[in-house]
């Protein structure tokens, strides 16, 4: 079954766990968000998993293309809202009531989302609203009792803190692999720049300079990009 996971986003590696246990069971869980990249500061400025600007931003903070941070906005929502659409059930992670956070109430729109396509809807965790109460929506104190209702059992002891570990190491590989990606797209661009300024340079001596080789160096950091999924958004 198709099943999306919504919370906070500081919950996401705690929810990374149960997507692995519900894959285990054969679910497939549509939630994009949970690997990432999905989030804003307070500025509305599109940020990465260690708070890194995905936009380019001046000494303030101050996003200096703002249609470049509109699309990946524009994009993270549609991804979002699809996910909802697509799956068959959606399960909430709520908070306490009147908890006072800086939580930006996300989740909410995708319940909302799922209430109005009809899909059913576990809550896990509390009832922050009337919402909560609908006949559609079936609540569960906890993410173990929850499980279970999908055919999981009791989990073996010791099960959920490994699951937490093993989430750890593999947000640590995710953000090595982020880094690398950057570090790939920055290279393409200083040889971009740099073959640009040969460019101008052998033009305003009338002679080429070593083109070739800023040619050569750039395809194969372009097909580098190409084979690791790095792309500049934008």
């Amino acid at each position: 079954m198709k099943i999306y996971l919504a919370a906070r986003y500081s919950r996401r590696e705690e929810l990374c766990c149960y997507r692995e246990q519900l894959r285990a069971l054969g679910h497939k869980v549509t939630s994009r968000w949970l690997d990432g990249m999905h989030q804003i500061d307070a500025k509305g400025n599109p940020i990465g998993e260690e708070g890194e600007s995905l936009v380019e931003t001046d000494e303030h903070g101050d996003i200096k293309d703002a249609m470049a941070a509109a699309l990946l906005r524009q994009r993270f929502a549609h991804e979002d809202v699809a996910d909802v659409q697509s799956s068959r059930l959606l399960i909430a992670f709520t908070e306490p009531p009147r908890e006072l956070s800086r939580n930006r109430g996300g989740r909410h729109v995708e319940l909302g989302i799922a209430l109005g396509q009809g899909i059913p809807v576990f809550i896990v965790g509390y009832r922050e609203n009337v919402f909560c109460w609908l006949d559609q929506v079936e609540y569960f104190e906890t993410w173990e009792v929850c499980f279970e209702r999908l055919g999981g059992g009791q989990q073996p002891e010791g099960m959920r803190e490994a699951m937490i570990r093993w989430a750890a190491r593999a947000e640590k590989a995710e953000g090595e692999v982020s880094r690398l990606k950057r570090s790939i797209l920055e290279h393409v661009a200083d040889l971009k720049k740099l073959r640009e300024e040969e460019r101008v340079i052998g033009s305003s001596i009338g002679a080429p300079l070593a083109g070739k080789a800023y040619e050569r160096s750039l395809a194969s950091a372009e097909g580098l990009a190409e084979v690791t999924g790095a792309r500049r958004e934008g």
